[in-house]
C-alpha cells in the first residue's frame, strides 16, 4: 500500500537513499518513515500514516454514500469479522480511525485512477461526480489497500450491471477486490447476501483472471462449511458447479494456455473434485489409475487431484499407494500433495489411522501433526473426525506441541474450522479452559473464530439457503437489485 500511494519510483529512490544512508549504522523504523517524507518532499508524513496502520488492530471499511446528483461523500469505521463483538475504540491509540489513501475509478473518468485521503480524525470526504442513472465508483483500484469498500445500494447494481456487460471496464485486480468487500461485508450483516450473489453472476461467461475466481471460491467455502451440515448444503453446491462447470468444459485437462489459464482450469478442478462432481472424478480416478502403472509419466499440474481421486472413493489398496508414495517421493511438492490427499478418504478408519500416525510422529517424518491436520479441513467428514480426535487426545496434543505457539495457533485454527454451534464452543471451552500461556492467545483466536460461525449461522443459513432456492429449470440464479 506504501509503494502504491508515494509511487514506484519514488518508493524505490526512497529505498535507495535509505539503504546508502544507513548502510553501515543501526537503523530504526522511524529511520525508513522520515527518508520516504523525504523522498515526496514532506508533502506526506508517511510515519504518521503509518502509525495508523502499524499500531492498531483490524483494518477499515470506506463507506461510499449518495448525497445528491452531484455529491458523493466517504466516510470510515471499523470492520469487525463479528459484528456482536464490542469495538472498544478507547484500546486504540487513533479511535481505530486510518489515514487511508482512496484509490477509485469512475465511469466519468474511465482509466484515471484518482486519490482521495481519508483522514484518521474521521472526518467525512466530499466527492464532486455527476451521479446519473447508470454512474458507477469503484474504490481501492488494484487492490492495493488494505480496506474494504461499501456502496450505496444504486451503485451495487450499477456495478454489477457492468460485470455483466463490460467487465474489461473493472480492471482484474479491482474485480478480486470489489467482490471481496461484497462477501465480506455480507458475511459480517453489513449488506444484504444478495449483492455479492449479484456481483458473481457474471464469472462463468466472462471472468478469465485467476484473481477473482480464488476470491469467489474462498467465500464459497467458507459458506460451504457453514452449511455442510443443513438441507441448504445440496443447493449451494448445484450452484457453485453451476458456475464453474461451464468453464471447466471450455478449458478441459490440456495443460494448454498461459499461466492465467492453467491455473484457472486447476483452481476449477480441484473444487469440482472436492464438490463432488461426477464427471470430474471419473477422469481424475481414470487418470489415476494410469498413474500406478507409470508414475513418473503423468502431468504434473494434475497430480495432485488424481491423489485425491484415487483415495476419496478408492480401497485401502490405494490409500496405502498413495501413502508409500508419499514416504519415498524425493519431489517435495508431490509428497506434500500426496500426504494431504490421504485425508479425503470417505473412510472413517483410514482417517483415523491418519490422524494416529500423524500425532504420533513416527511414521510421517517431516511432516508434522500441525502440517497434517490442515488437510482435514477437506470436508464435513474429515472435520468432524478431527474434532472428535481433538477431543479425545487434547492432552497428547499439549503435550507435544503446546510448547510451539505457531503450531498451535495452526492446530487450533484448523479445529475451528466449521464448528458454528454453541455446544461445540463449549466443549471446546471446557477443554482449552487451562490452557497454557504459550498458546493463550492462540485458543482465544480460535473461540472467536467460533463465535463469528456461529453467528453467521444464525443470521445467514436461512438467508443463504432462500437465495439459492431463487434458480429457475434452468439452473441460473437471479439476483436482482
Amino acid at each position: 500500500m506504501l509503494r502504491s500511494f508515494i509511487g514506484e519510483d519514488t518508493f524505490q529512490k526512497g529505498m535507495q537513499q535509505y539503504m546508502k544512508k544507513y548502510k553501515f549504522q543501526n537503523a530504526a523504523m522511524y529511520d525508513l518513515w522520515t527518508t520516504l517524507s523525504e523522498s515526496v518532499n514532506g508533502e506526506l508524513d508517511i510515519s504518521s500514516i503509518m502509525d495508523t496502520w502499524l499500531t492498531q488492530m483490524g483494518y477499515p471499511v470506506v463507506y461510499v454514500n449518495n448525497i445528491s446528483n452531484s455529491e458523493l461523500s466517504l466516510s470510515q469505521e471499523r470492520f469487525l469479522l463479528n459484528p456482536a463483538a464490542t469495538d472498544d475504540a478507547a484500546k486504540s491509540p487513533f479511535g481505530y480511525r486510518w489515514d487511508i489513501p482512496f484509490t477509485y475509478k469512475t465511469s466519468e473518468t474511465g482509466d484515471v485512477k484518482q486519490t482521495t485521503w481519508l483522514s484518521q480524525d474521521g472526518s467525512e470526504v466530499s466527492l464532486s461526480a455527476n451521479v446519473g442513472e447508470s454512474f458507477w465508483i469503484v474504490g481501492n483500484i488494484g487492490y492495493d489497500g488494505y480496506y474494504l469498500v461499501n456502496y450505496y445500494e444504486d451503485n451495487w447494481k450499477n456495478l454489477a450491471d457492468v460485470l455483466i456487460s463490460n467487465h474489461y471496464a473493472i480492471d482484474g485486480s479491482t474485480r478480486m477486490t470489489l467482490l471481496n468487500s461484497a462477501f465480506m461485508l455480507a458475511r459480517t450483516s453489513i449488506i444484504d447476501y444478495r449483492i455479492p450473489f449479484r456481483m458473481a453472476e457474471y464469472l462463468s461467461e466472462k471472468e478469465d483472471q485467476l484473481g477473482p475466481w480464488k476470491i469467489f471460491l474462498h467465500h464459497m467455502k467458507y459458506i460451504a462449511e457453514m452449511l455442510a451440515r443443513t438441507p441448504h448444503y445440496s443447493k449451494l453446491r448445484a450452484y457453485i458447479l453451476g458456475k464453474i462447470s461451464p468453464v471447466i468444459q471450455s478449458l478441459g485437462w490440456s495443460e494448454e494456455g498461459d499461466y492465467q489459464t492453467n491455473e484457472i482450469r486447476l483452481t476449477l478442478l480441484s473444487a469440482a473434485l472436492q464438490l463432488g462432481d461426477d464427471s470430474t472424478y471419473q477422469y481424475a480416478y481414470n487418470q489415476f489409475e494410469k498413474w500406478k502403472n507409470e508414475p513418473n509419466g503423468m502431468p504434473g499440474n494434475f497430480l495432485a487431484i488424481f491423489y485425491q481421486a484415487g483415495v476419496m472413493r478408492g480401497t485401502v489398496e490405494n490409500w496405502e499407494l498413495v501413502f508409500e508414495y508419499a514416504q519415498h517421493s524425493l519431489v517435495a511438492g508431490n509428497r506434500h500433495s500426496a500426504y494431504a490427499s490421504l485425508a479425503t478418504t470417505n473412510e472413517p478408519w483410514l482417517l483415523q489411522r491418519f490422524l494416529d500416525m500423524a500425532l504420533s510422529g513416527n511414521v510421517l517424518k517431516s511432516y508434522d501433526f500441525s502440517r497434517a491436520i490442515t488437510a482435514f479441513e477437506y470436508s464435513q467428514l474429515s472435520r468432524t473426525m478431527a474434532f472428535n480426535f481433538m477431543r479425545q487426545h487434547w492432552d497428547a496434543i499439549e503435550a507435544t506441541h503446546g510448547g510451539n505457539p505457531w503450531a498451535m495457533d495452526k492446530i487450533l485454527r484448523t479445529f475451528a474450522t466449521g464448528v458454528n454451534t454453541e455446544k461445540e464452543k463449549n466443549q471446546l471451552t471446557d477443554l482449552f479452559s487451562n490452557a497454557a500461556p504459550s498458546y493463550k492467545n492462540s485458543v482465544e483466536r480460535a473461540l472467536d473464530l467460533i463465535d463469528t460461525n456461529i453467528y453467521w449461522a444464525n443470521a445467514n443459513a436461512e438467508k443463504i439457503g432462500q437465495l439459492l432456492d431463487l434458480s429457475n429449470t434452468e439452473g441460473t440464479y437471479s439476483y436482482n437489485l
